[in-house]
């Protein structure tokens, strides 16, 4: 049976993540209907080890880069290789619901008139924690392409509104999702907390330098955005 969701999965360093990330993987509750894309961004740790363990009891593509990519040219390489209906991405150190993606993919086919879809997130703070913890609800905006860190949509958008911006560091999904606002693309919040974000402060969108960084790429392009749309 084909897969009806492709999980993008793009790592650097995160060995200390993966064991905890591949469990939850294989707890979803359709994880059976999910082909799992993971895109080694040329990583020094040997987390391909526990990948390739992962793949032999699941759907999994394994993608190698042979340098350093930005996390949009990994999501833009799974993308290229998916073939399923749906796609999400999900960071490797945070954590999902065991329904997350049965949830979000079945909103999607009880609303074709929704493009994307977005859960209620709650944060924690240093290393990420199983399923259950709780913590702090993420804010959300859909005026400035912040709906959290773990989105689902079709596909088919790719086709109509291209890929991210694979040269940004940072909110490069922020912005796509800006695109997609305006070009009249709908989006719906799933009234469900499904995912864990873990707040580190050595990541690159979370650390100071990252916010700055955010801004020096942001600002402009969503004062232009806003001035397009009045």
């Amino acid at each position: 049976m084909k897969p009806r969701v492709a999980i993008l999965v793009s790592y650097y360093n995160g060995m200390k993540f993966m064991p905890l990330k591949l469990k939850n993987l294989s707890e979803q509750t359709i994880i059976d209907q999910c082909e799992t894309i993971f895109i080694d961004a040329n990583s020094k740790q040997g987390e391909i080890k526990l990948v390739k363990e992962f793949a032999k009891n699941h759907k999994t593509k394994i993608l190698l880069a042979d340098t350093r990519i930005t996390l949009y040219k990994a999501w833009n390489w799974g993308i290229e290789e998916s073939s399923t209906r749906y796609i999400c991405q999900s960071n490797i150190d945070d954590i999902l619901a065991p329904n997350a993606i049965e949830l979000m993919a079945d909103f999607l086919d009880d609303n074709p008139n929704i493009g994307l879809v977005y859960p209620r997130s709650y944060m924690i703070h240093g290393a990420p924690r199983p399923w259950g913890c709780g913590g702090q609800q993420v804010k959300t905006d859909e005026s400035l392409g912040a709906l959290g860190p773990f989105t689902m949509w079709r596909r088919g958008l790719h086709d109509a509104h291209g890929v991210f911006d694979k040269n940004l560091r940072v909110l490069g999904d922020a912005r796509w999702f800006l695109k997609l606002r305006k070009e009249g693309v709908k989006f719906a919040e799933v009234q469900d907390h499904l995912v864990n974000f873990c707040v580190r402060p050595d990541s690159l969108e979370r650390a100071r330098d990252g916010r700055r960084l955010f801004r020096s790429l942001d600002e402009e392009y969503l004062r232009k955005h806003r001035k397009r749309d009045t």
